[in-house]
């Protein structure tokens, strides 16, 4: 589900960046000579703009996770970052923790279960031995991800993210 919400945020970008609209029409408006001609005029725009950014620069792929670096880019391209600076800045904590269980299933590092168990430890109080990705993802989203929709009322975790991450998605590209 990161590795979706993450290409949706560079394919958003990118279309943008192209002057690009939404399902709605919308377009967010772009600092003044940085509108691109072409998807990939643009994308190798975002690559070197993000590439210099932040302290994992020289990355040889287009990396998404670090809400500060995106929001800072978001800054540069569009008129007061809009429309991601505002709320990826307002879902920085719930984006983080997603962040944080994805790559503990993605990588067996130490600093990854590191990660994980101290995250667990801040939004659990405490971590069980054998404690899984997959049991706190089936734990009670509150108070880590409340819904935005109010009418949406989760029982887990899970569920509660691909409620956060779609309705993020329809307020980036309404």
């Amino acid at each position: 589900m990161v590795g979706s919400w993450e290409e949706f945020l560079s394919a958003s970008f990118i279309r943008y960046l192209c002057a690009s609209k939404s399902p709605s029409g919308f377009t967010p408006p772009i600092n003044q000579g940085l509108k691109q001609s072409s998807l990939d005029s643009a994308f190798k725009t975002l690559f070197t703009n993000m590439k210099n950014r932040g302290p994992k620069a020289g990355k040889d792929y287009l990396s998404l996770t670090d809400i500060d670096k995106v929001t800072k880019t978001a800054k540069y391209f569009f008129v007061d970052g809009e429309p991601y600076s505002q709320i990826l800045t307002t879902h920085k904590n719930q984006l983080g923790i997603a962040q944080k269980a994805r790559n503990r299933v993605a990588h067996d590092s130490e600093y990854c279960k590191k990660e994980f168990n101290d995250m667990v430890k801040q939004t659990r109080g405490k971590v069980r031995s054998g404690y899984s990705v997959g049991l706190f993802l089936l734990g009670s989203p509150q108070p880590i991800c409340l819904p935005l929709n109010e009418e949406a009322n989760p029982t887990d975790l899970f569920t509660a993210y691909a409620n956060l991450y779609a309705e993020l998605a329809t307020k980036i590209a309404p």
